[in-house]
């Protein structure tokens, strides 16, 4: 229609749109079509940590308090370091 005749389309504009219109019927929820969210996302943090623990290689890291920033403070075990509230 639209190649025929420009003049012929914008004349029948409005009746093809409300033909459109009429022919849209309003989306259902199709019933057990939803999942239960919580139950796919509530451990996912932890699904994630289970199987990459074994992928990543774990290597301790000694810190140096000597080369820290001023603001933070190493663990005595030289393993942790916090940020002090001059930082937040």
């Amino acid at each position: 229609m639209m190649k025929d005749n420009d003049a012929f389309f914008l004349k029948e504009f409005p009746v093809l749109m409300e033909r459109v219109q009429i022919s849209q019927l309003d989306p259902q929820t199709p019933s057990g079509a939803l999942i239960d969210v919580p139950r796919y996302l509530d451990n996912l943090p932890f699904r994630v940590w289970r199987k990459t623990k074994d992928i990543v290689q774990y290597t301790p890291v000694i810190l140096d308090p000597n080369t820290a920033h001023p603001h933070l403070i190493v663990s005595d075990d030289l393993t942790n370091v916090k940020e002090t509230e001059h930082c937040k």
